[in-house]
């Protein structure tokens, strides 16, 4: 498959930010190999983000103004969807607040599959950034 620089630029752009209500939030790839895909525009990525879902502002959050982070880890399975036994929370800051919106929204991610001798093989160890504020400003 072959992108051009102009559909990539969209797709970054959808994979990198976004708003929700009462809050703003932000998320990210942080997959080496998709990066130094983007960079040419002449090549595939191993795999490519085709749905992703923002995870909803925890209204608990938004009453005590509380922003922070969770980077989870997870696999794209060969069909593009995300192994549910696979999301795991490497980082949240602070904890107990923005977790399980995340893993939530991360689980219903589709891909278009890595191929692997022209066959589609799961990605293991794919992570995702998800930063929340109650202001963009904040």
């Amino acid at each position: 498959m072959k992108f051009t620089d102009q559909t990539m630029k969209l797709v970054f752009a959808i994979v990198m930010t976004g708003a929700v209500f009462s809050g703003a939030y932000a998320f990210a790839a942080v997959a080496p190999d998709i990066n130094a895909a983007l960079g040419n525009g002449k090549m595939a990525p191993e795999y490519l983000p085709i749905k992703l879902l923002r995870p909803q502002f925890p209204r608990r959050a938004v009453v005590h103004d509380v922003n922070g982070y969770v980077i989870l880890e997870l696999t794209v399975a060969a069909d593009g969807s995300v192994l549910d036994d696979s999301v795991k929370v490497i980082e949240a800051e602070p904890e107990g607040y923005f977790e399980k919106v995340s893993i939530k929204a991360v689980k219903r991610f589709k891909y278009v599959p890595k191929i692997v001798n022209g066959k589609p093989a799961a990605v293991p160890g794919v992570r995702y950034k998800f930063t929340f504020r109650v202001r963009p400003d904040s």
